[in-house]
C-alpha cells in the first residue's frame, strides 16, 4: 500500500482541478481549498503504517504474512465485518465525518457491483478492478 507522501505526489500530475470562485487550481497539494482534504488522505494512507493504528486498519496476516488494509478486503465472516466497521469508525471518526469516501470507498463501491453482477468472469474483473490503483 502506498505511503501518504507517494498519494500526495501522485496528485502533481499535471491534473486540471477549477475551484469555483477561484479558477485553475496548478497544485492540489498546497491550494489553500484542496491541501486540508489532501493531507486528511495522506494521513489515511500513514496510519496503515503507524504501528499504534497496524491492529485496527489491517486485516490479519494472509498465509504469506501479508496484511491488507480492511479497506480493501472481501469480508468472510461476521467477525470481519465488525473489524471492518471498527476501522472505519475510527478514521471517520477523526474528521467528525467529513471525510466519509476515504480511498477504500471505491472499494466497497467496486465490491458491491460485484457481487450484484450477474455477468461474465471478464465482467466481474472488470467491476473490481476500480480498486486496485488506491491499493
Amino acid at each position: 500500500m502506498r505511503t501518504g507522501s507517494e498519494y500526495r505526489e501522485a496528485l502533481r500530475d499535471g491534473r486540471r482541478v477549477w475551484v469555483v470562485g477561484e479558477g485553475l487550481v496548478e497544485d492540489v497539494t498546497v491550494h489553500p481549498s484542496t491541501r486540508p482534504m489532501v493531507d486528511e488522505y495522506v494521513a489515511w494512507y500513514d496510519r496503515h503504517q503507524d504501528p499504534e493504528w497496524r491492529d485496527l486498519l489491517l486485516a490479519p496476516p494472509d498465509d504469506s504474512g501479508a496484511r491488507m488494509p480492511w479497506a480493501f478486503v472481501a469480508p468472510r465472516s461476521a467477525a470481519d465485518l465488525r473489524a471492518m466497521g471498527r476501522s472505519y469508525a475510527a478514521t471517520v471518526f477523526l474528521t467528525a465525518g467529513n471525510m466519509t469516501h476515504t480511498p477504500g470507498y471505491g472499494n466497497l463501491i467496486a465490491r458491491s457491483r460485484h457481487s450484484r453482477c450477474r455477468a461474465p468472469a471478464q465482467g466481474l474483473a472488470r467491476a473490481a478492478r476500480p480498486r486496485d490503483p488506491l491499493s
